[in-house]
C-alpha cells in the first residue's frame, strides 16, 4: 500500500514536470528540503563572488561561482577583451541552472552570476521555486578601480563598459551598493531577506500613496493597503486599487483599520501617506492603541518638522517609532523611484532601510536616492528646503519665459527651442525639461500658456522655509520672493485696482524693445540658480547647528541627484563640491559663475526694469549679491536708529569686538 502511494506521487511529479519543469526540483519542493536559491548578480568588479561566498557561509548553504562554469572558448574571448554574445552565454546559463537545480534539491544554494539581462535571469530561474535575486550595483569608478587591482583574472577592466551597456537593472532584486564592505553587505542582504517575509502596510491611497504602493508591488513586496471609507466619496478605494493594477494583485485591501493592523503581524511596518496636519493627527490617534511595541510608522507626508518631532514624542511611551520621511518626485517619481529623506531613530531606520532603499531612485553613481538625514524631524526639514529651492527654480524659469515672451516678443516655439538647447548643456534639469514641454504644448491649436489663468497656487512648505529662515536669521530672500510672487498672482482684487489706477496715471517712459539677448539670459539664469541653491543649503547648515543635527550635505545632494523635482546637472556638481566645502558659493565652479556672470545680471536687471518686465527673483538675487559686495552697508543707520529709540546699543567701526556702546541722542 505504502509502495503504491509513493509510486502515485512519483507518477504525479513526473507528469507535472512535463508542464512545469524538473522532477528533482519538484521533489525537493514537496519534501520541504529546499531552503532557497540566492543569485548574487552584478557586473565585473561588483564583488559578487566574494559576497556570494560570505553569504553562503552565513546561511549554511553551498556556493557556486558561475564564472567557473564558462566553457574554455568563452574564457579565451574574455581574456582577449572580446565581449561575449548571447549565443556564447546561453549554454553557460543552462549549465549554471542545472547546477542550481541539483544544489537546491539537496539544501539550497548561493550562486554568483553576472546575469546582466532580464532574459538571462528568466532562463536561470525558469521553473525554479523560492528564488531570490541580489543585485550589487556600483559606480563605474569604484568598479574600474577594483578590476585594475585584480591579479591574474581573465576579465580585463576594458570589458567593464560593455558589461554596463548590457546591464538591465532588475526590478524585483534586493539592491545593494557595491561600495560597502563584505560584512556590511552580507548584513544588509540578510536584513532585506528577513524584511521581504513581512507584510508592509500602506495607509492613504491618494495619488502619491497609490503610486508608492505600485512601486513596492513592482519590487515584489507583500502589501496590505488601507484607505478610509467615506460613503459617496471614498468607497472601497483599496479594493479598487488591487483590481486596477496587476502589480497590486497580491496585496490585501482593507477599509477596516483593525483588520488592516491584524494582517501585518506582531511588529508591523506602516508607510503613511496622509495629508499633513489634522488628518495625520487623527489617524495616529486611531492607530497607536492598536499597535504593539516594536512597530514602525513611516510618515511620508509633507509634514512640518516640528509636527514630526511632536508625533515622535507622542508615541515614545508606547515603544513605537515614527520616522519622518520626505518624499520628492511627484506621482511619476513615487511610482518609478522617488528621493527619500528619512529621520528619527537610527535603529528603526536600519530595520526598514531595505524597504526604503528598494523603492528609491538610483542616481548616476549607482547610489540609492534614500538617506538617513539625522535625528528628530530633520528629514522633513530637508524636504521643506528642497521644496523652497523648487519654488525658486520654478519662479526663475517663469521669469526667463516672461523676458523672452514679453520682452523679446518671442513665440512659444522659439522659446521651447531655446530651452531644449539649454537642456543639452550643463543647465540640464528636470524642471527645465518639463518647462520646455509645457511651453511647446498647444491646446485647441493655441499655446496652452495663453489659456491658463496666472493665479499660482501654493502649499505650506514654501511658507515654512521662509519662516524658518527668518527665525534662524539666515538670509533666504529667494524663497520669500518666490512665495510672494505666488501671493501677488493670487491677489486679483489689488492687481485689478493697480492696473486700472496706475495705467491711467502712468508717466513712466519704457523701452519699447528690451536690450537683452538670449546669451545674457542664459548667463543670468545660470548665476541665479546657483544663488538659489546657495541659500537652500545655507539654511540647512544653519538649522543643523541650531538643532544639533549631524547632517551631511554630501548625502543630501546625492539624494537630490535623481528622483526628485530639483534633480539637475548642477546638483551633480554640488554633490562633488560638498566633499570640500559646505558653502555652495565657495565651490570653484560656482565662484567662477558668480564672478563671470555678475555684470550680465546687473545689465539684465537694468534693462528689464526700464522695460517694465517683472523679474522679482532675479532682482532679489542681484540685490542680495550687491549687498554682500559692499564694503560698508547703510545698515549703520539702522543700528543708530535702534539705539536712539530703544537704547539697543551699537559697536564702533574700529572696535567691532569691543563693548556695546550707547549715547544720549537727545
Amino acid at each position: 500500500m505504502d509502495t503504491g502511494w509513493h509510486s502515485k506521487v512519483h507518477y504525479f511529479l513526473r507528469l507535472f514536470s512535463k508542464v512545469v519543469g524538473d522532477t528533482d526540483l519538484l521533489m525537493a519542493y514537496f519534501s520541504g528540503e529546499m531552503r532557497g536559491i540566492y543569485f548574487i548578480m552584478g557586473v565585473a568588479g561588483s564583488g559578487k563572488t566574494t559576497i556570494g561566498a560570505a553569504l553562503a557561509q552565513q546561511l549554511g548553504l553551498s556556493f557556486i561561482d558561475a564564472d567557473d562554469e564558462h566553457p574554455a572558448e568563452n574564457i579565451e574571448k574574455m581574456k582577449a577583451g572580446i565581449p561575449l554574445t548571447d549565443e556564447d552565454r546561453v549554454p553557460w546559463l543552462q549549465k549554471v541552472r542545472s547546477r542550481a537545480i541539483s544544489a537546491s534539491s539537496q539544501n539550497g544554494v548561493v550562486i554568483a552570476c553576472s546575469a546582466l539581462k532580464q532574459v538571462y535571469r528568466n532562463l536561470l530561474e525558469e521553473n525554479l521555486i523560492n528564488v531570490h535575486w541580489i543585485f550589487l550595483d556600483g559606480d563605474w569608478s569604484v568598479l574600474h578601480e577594483r578590476l585594475n587591482s585584480r591579479k591574474n583574472h581573465y576579465m580585463p577592466a576594458s570589458l567593464l563598459h560593455s558589461q554596463l551597456a548590457t546591464l538591465e537593472r532588475p526590478e524585483k532584486a534586493i539592491r545593494i551598493n557595491a561600495k560597502h564592505s563584505v560584512a556590511e553587505t552580507v548584513e544588509m542582504i540578510i536584513r532585506s531577506l528577513q524584511l521581504k517575509k513581512e507584510r508592509i502596510g500602506i495607509v492613504g491611497l491618494g495619488v502619491m500613496g497609490k503610486a508608492l504602493a505600485r512601486n513596492l508591488g513592482n519590487k515584489g513586496w507583500q502589501l496590505s493597503l488601507y484607505n478610509r471609507e467615506v460613503k459617496g466619496i471614498e468607497e472601497l478605494v483599496a479594493q479598487q486599487s488591487v483590481n486596477d493594477y496587476p502589480e497590486l494583485s497580491t496585496a490585501l485591501p482593507f477599509n477596516d483599520i483593525h483588520a488592516f493592523v491584524k494582517s501585518l503581524g506582531s511588529s508591523p511596518y506602516i508607510f503613511m501617506m496622509l495629508p499633513a496636519g489634522e488628518a495625520t493627527d487623527h489617524f495616529l490617534n486611531l492607530l497607536i492603541p492598536l499597535l504593539s511595541p516594536g512597530a514602525i510608522i513611516i510618515d511620508g507626508a509633507n509634514a512640518f518638522y516640528a509636527d514630526t518631532e511632536k508625533h515622535q514624542q507622542q508615541i515614545l511611551g508606547h515603544h513605537i517609532h515614527l520616522l519622518g520621511c520626505g518624499v520628492s518626485g511627484g506621482e511619476q517619481g513615487a511610482l518609478e523611484g522617488p528621493a527619500l529623506m528619512v529621520s528619527g531613530d537610527k535603529k528603526a531606520y536600519d530595520k526598514v532601510a531595505p524597504l526604503l532603499l528598494s523603492m528609491a531612485a538610483v542616481n548616476g553613481s549607482g547610489n540609492s536616492c534614500c538617506a538617513y538625514i539625522g535625528k528628530g524631524g530633520s528629514g522633513h526639514y530637508v524636504k521643506m528646503v528642497h521644496n523652497a529651492i523648487e519654488y525658486g527654480e520654478m519662479q526663475l524659469l517663469a521669469e526667463v519665459y516672461g523676458i523672452m515672451r514679453n520682452g523679446l516678443q518671442m513665440e512659444e516655439e522659439a522659446i521651447a527651442a531655446i530651452f531644449d538647447e539649454w537642456q543639452q548643456t550643463e543647465l540640464h534639469s528636470y524642471l527645465l525639461g518639463i518647462t520646455q514641454q509645457i511651453v511647446n504644448t498647444k491646446y485647441n491649436h493655441k499655446p496652452i500658456l495663453s489659456l491658463i489663468n496666472d493665479k499660482a497656487s501654493y502649499k505650506g512648505t514654501g511658507a515654512w522655509a521662509a519662516q524658518e529662515a527668518a527665525f534662524l536669521g539666515e538670509p533666504a530672500g529667494m524663497f520669500a520672493t518666490a512665495l510672494n510672487a505666488r501671493y501677488i498672482s493670487a491677489n486679483t482684487r489689488l492687481r485689478n485696482w493697480v492696473q486700472q489706477y496706475l495705467n491711467s496715471h502712468d508717466q513712466v517712459v519704457t523701452q519699447k524693445n528690451a536690450t537683452i539677448d538670449i546669451e545674457q539670459i542664459k548667463l543670468v539664469y545660470t548665476l541665479v540658480r546657483i544663488w538659489n541653491h546657495h541659500q537652500g543649503f545655507a539654511l540647512i547648515t544653519k538649522a543643523a547647528e541650531q538643532y544639533g543635527w549631524d547632517i551631511s550635505l554630501v548625502a543630501i545632494a546625492d539624494v537630490w541627484r535623481a528622483g526628485c523635482i530639483i534633480r539637475s546637472s548642477l546638483m551633480d556638481k554640488l554633490a562633488e563640491g560638498f566633499a570640500h566645502t559646505n558653502m555652495v558659493s565657495a565651490m570653484p565652479y560656482c565662484k567662477e559663475i558668480l564672478a563671470s556672470n555678475y555684470a550680465d545680471l546687473v545689465q539684465l536687471v537694468a534693462s528689464a526694469t526700464l522695460s517694465e518686465i517683472p523679474i522679482p527673483i532675479i532682482s532679489e538675487a542681484y540685490q542680495s549679491i550687491l549687498q554682500y559686495k559692499q564694503k560698508k552697508l547703510s545698515t549703520t543707520l539702522i543700528q543708530a536708529q535702534r539705539d536712539f529709540f530703544g537704547a539697543h546699543g551699537f559697536q564702533w567701526e574700529d572696535d567691532i569686538e569691543g563693548a556695546i556702546q550707547h549715547i544720549d541722542w537727545v
